[in-house]
């Protein structure tokens, strides 16, 4: 656990150091700009700081309309994939169980950017919440998401992470 502790909290295994993992890929894309990637970084950025938005005001269609509703959206969330009828009806379900959004961050987020219309956004998460019987549930965890830019607005077509009792 110590080897895998200071991987995560000093360079990666990649060699990167931790500051440059909370910003746009370093990689470059050869057919992209720096202009042209800064871009998508910022609009996935706007995507998922709505995101955070849409969490505290429990907006079910705001969801809806983050994910894809397309034949290739597959999540794995918690050890289950799902297809997007199959999220869209569990995330029903889920707000449904919530009284309060109490708190709600991402940190440590990245994007690498693949092309003018698709990139990697990969996050850590923390979130408080009050359900309906009135008890305090908190989580933490890891999250990515592949956005693909459909009819110029990025939506996640893949995603995958779990959520851990905080």
């Amino acid at each position: 656990m110590a080897n895998r502790r200071q991987s995560i909290d000093g360079a990666n295994a990649c060699g990167r150091d931790a500051a440059s993992m909370r910003h746009g890929s370093s990689v470059a894309q050869p057919d992209l700009t720096d202009a042209e990637r800064a871009r998508v970084v910022e609009a996935v950025k706007a995507r998922v700081d709505g995101y955070v938005d849409a969490a505290r005001r429990l907006d079910l269609e705001w969801f809806r309309d983050f994910w894809a509703d397309h034949d290739d959206f597959l999540i794995a969330a918690d050890g289950v994939l799902m297809d997007y009828t199959t999220w869209s009806q569990q995330l029903a379900r889920d707000l449904a169980g919530i009284r309060a959004m109490t708190a709600f961050e991402f940190f440590n987020g990245h994007t690498h950017v693949l092309s003018r219309d698709a990139a990697v956004h990969t996050t850590q998460f923390r979130w408080t919440l009050v359900d309906k019987a009135g008890d305090t549930v908190s989580m933490h965890g890891a999250w990515s998401y592949v956005f693909k830019n459909i009819g110029g607005v990025w939506k996640v077509i893949h995603s995958a992470g779990t959520h851990l009792p905080a």
